[in-house]
């Protein structure tokens, strides 16, 4: 009689843990109050705004915004660091001085659209804002891809009108990978 008890107490217990299980798996889903971009540190690079969706259709990168004093800029944050997002990740940027440094610029045919927000521009763990009207330039390099990190000299030809892009700040002072928490 004392093993009849003891089955019976086990298939009780069984019963209540598969019962509890089955409770904890029938919860809705919980809403996410803020999604935070952080660095392979921990820091908080910023919290999301948004993603975007301009690489493929199916590689999402989340939209943050930084604030460097007064001025602001939102970028997208790739799991090596910053991007660009919409149309500007193929935009290129050139410069007055042979080795890409300094600020930048681009072609005004590429910056059509009318924004609440300068165009903002991640090259080289780097922010460029735009900063300006068109104005004519003699271009003496150039970033050969959206990375930054293949700089390309050129012989200036004529004075070019374009787009400045003021050098914000530089990232370093968050690590990759990034990641989402």
């Amino acid at each position: 009689m004392n093993t009849t008890v003891n089955v019976r107490l086990a298939l009780f217990v069984c019963a209540l843990l598969f019962a509890g299980s089955i409770t904890r798996a029938e919860q809705p889903p919980q809403p996410v109050e803020k999604l935070t971009v952080v660095d392979s540190t921990g820091k908080s690079v910023g919290n999301v705004l948004g993603f975007d969706s301009s690489f493929s259709n199916f590689l999402l990168h989340p939209i943050v915004a930084v604030r460097v004093n007064s001025a602001l800029a939102v970028l997208g944050a790739g799991p090596q660091g910053f991007v660009d997002i919409g149309p500007a990740n193929t935009f290129g940027l050139f410069f007055t001085t042979v080795d890409c440094t300094g600020d930048g610029y681009v072609s005004p045919d590429e910056v059509v659209e009318v924004s609440l927000l300068p165009l903002s521009l991640a090259r080289a763990n780097k922010v460029y804002l735009q900063s300006g009207s068109p104005q004519s330039v003699l271009l003496r390099s150039f970033f050969a891809d959206t990375s930054g990190l293949d700089c390309v000299t050129q012989e200036p030809d004529d004075l070019v009108t374009m787009i400045p892009m003021r050098l914000l700040t530089e990232l370093s002072i968050f690590t990759p990978p990034f990641s989402i928490k």
